[in-house]
C-alpha cells in the first residue's frame, strides 16, 4: 500500500516479493547501504539491484553497479529502497516527494530481521548493568554519555568527541547529522520521557546491535533497565555492524590524549555507576 511515506510493507516477505518482482533502485551508498548490500547478496537478491542512486553523484559505480543521480532515473514508478540512517531519512524522503516519486521504502526498520532472522525476545526488560557489563571493553557509550553532558552543560567537548567517534565509520556530513537527531531524542527524553515503545536491538551475549543512544540515555539517567529485542547469538557481531562502531581498544589508541582521557572518565564513571 503506497502512503505519503512511500509504500508500507507489512512484512519482509512483502519486500521480498516487490524486490524479485521488478528489481529495485538503491538510495544511498554509505553504512546502512553497505549493511543492505550484505543481506541482498547473502538472500541471492543482489542480481535485482538496478541502480544506485544519490542526490549528487560522484562515483559512477558502486558494488560494480551504475550510480545514479535522483534526476536520471529512467522512471518515476521504479521502487526504490531508501538505505540511510535515521538522521537522513526525511531529507531524502522529501525530496524523492518533490520530484514525484512515490513507490519508494525506507529499508532501516528492516534491516536487522534481514541481518539476524526474527528476535528470540520481544520488548524485554533487559537490565543495564547487563548490557554495561557486555560492552565495557568498548566505548560505544562513552562518546555518547559524553556528548549528552555536553548537552546538559557538564562539559563543552562532549559534541566534538562525539563527531570524532561517528566519523571513524560515516562521513563528518553523516555524523553531524546524527548528532542533531541525538540532540531531538535527549529533548523528547526531557519532554516525555522513555519511550518504552521503541525497543532497542542486542544479541542474546547483550552486545548491542540498534538504539545505543536510546541505551546511553538510560544510563546517563540512571534507569534500572532497556526495553529490547533480543536476538540469536548464532549471529556474528561483525558479520552485522563494522568493529569501529564499537571503539575498540585499537582504535581507540588512534587519538590523541585528550580524547582518550575524556573516554577513560566517562567509562570510569559508567563503571562506577553499575560495578561500584
Amino acid at each position: 500500500m503506497k502512503t505519503e511515506e512511500g509504500v508500507n510493507f507489512n512484512t519482509l516477505n512483502d519486500l521480498y516479493s516487490a524486490i524479485k518482482l521488478n528489481g529495485i533502485n538503491i538510495y544511498g551508498t554509505g553504512y546502512v547501504a553497505k549493511r543492505f548490500v550484505t543481506c541482498l547478496k547473502k538472500l541471492d537478491f543482489f542480481k535485482y539491484v538496478k541502480n544506485f542512486v544519490v542526490t549528487n553523484a560522484v562515483n559512477i559505480s558502486y558494488e560494480g553497479v551504475e550510480v545514479k543521480t535522483i534526476d536520471s532515473l529512467n522512471s518515476k514508478s521504479e521502487l526504490i529502497c531508501i538505505a540511510v540512517h535515521e538522521s537522513s531519512k526525511d531529507e531524502i524522503i522529501t525530496l524523492l516527494q518533490k520530484k514525484g516519486f512515490t513507490n519508494f521504502v525506507w529499508i532501516y526498520p528492516f534491516l536487522w530481521r534481514m541481518m539476524c532472522g526474527n528476535p528470540v525476545l520481544q520488548k524485554i526488560q533487559v537490565p543495564l548493568k547487563n548490557i554495561w557489563i557486555a560492552n565495557k571493553d568498548y566505548y560505544l557509550f562513552a562518546f555518547r554519555y559524553l556528548a549528552i553532558e555536553q548537552f546538559y552543560g557538564k562539559n563543552s567537548y562532549g559534541f566534538d568527541i562525539y563527531l570524532k567517534c561517528l566519523s571513524l565509520f560515516q562521513s563528518l556530513d553523516s555524523a553531524e547529522k546524527r548528532l542533531h537527531q541525538f540532540i531531538k531524542l535527549i529533548e523528547s527524553y526531557d519532554k516525555q520521557g522513555y519511550n518504552q515503545t521503541c525497543p532497542s536491538s542486542i544479541l542474546e551475549n547483550n552486545l548491542v546491535i540498534d538504539g545505543t543512544h536510546r541505551i546511553a540515555l538510560n544510563m546517563y539517567h540512571h534507569n534500572t533497565y532497556a526495553v529490547c529485542d533480543i536476538f540469536s547469538n548464532s549471529i556474528d557481531y561483525f558479520s552485522v555492524h563494522d568493529e569501529k562502531t564499537l571503539i575498540p581498544k585499537s582504535v581507540f589508541q588512534s587519538f590523541d590524549s585528550h580524547t582518550k582521557d575524556k573516554l577513560n572518565d566517562a567509562n570510569y564513571n559508567l563503571a562506577v555507576q553499575f560495578e561500584g
